[in-house]
């Protein structure tokens, strides 16, 4: 990343790898969701049947579900509370932009120079 451009691609794809990442938790965690009613129904049945065997695979389901969407959960606190950029990426990211900045603001006061000896030429 040298220039202002490079910043706001690295900028971009860093902060759609992190939506990515949420998008796919989410996802996870809905999926985890459907599993959980799918156990319960299932162990609903198998108390209704009777059947030891039946009613241990519910709860090992239940269970294997209700892990996962408590393991994507953690992640996606986690993700939404964590920087997308290391402190070394955001400290080359300001100096990308102070530069920038210095850069825009040296160009401006130029332009506005050149006006002034415009006027002043014109006024004489």
């Amino acid at each position: 990343m040298k220039t202002i451009e490079e910043l706001e691609v690295f900028l971009s794809k860093r902060i759609s790898e992190k939506a990515a990442k949420i998008k796919e938790c989410e996802e996870n965690i809905q999926k985890s969701d459907q599993d959980i009613e799918k156990a319960n129904a299932y162990l609903l049945d198998a108390e209704s049947k009777e059947t030891p065997n039946a009613y241990q695979t519910a709860k090992d389901a239940l269970w294997s579900a209700s892990n996962a969407k408590e393991f994507y959960t953690k992640q996606l606190e986690k993700l939404k509370g964590a920087s997308s950029f290391t402190d070394q990426e955001k400290e080359a990211a300001k100096h990308i932009l102070n530069d920038y900045l210095i850069k825009t603001n040296r160009e401006q006061y130029q332009e506005a120079a050149e006006l002034m000896d415009q006027m002043k030429s014109i006024s004489d």
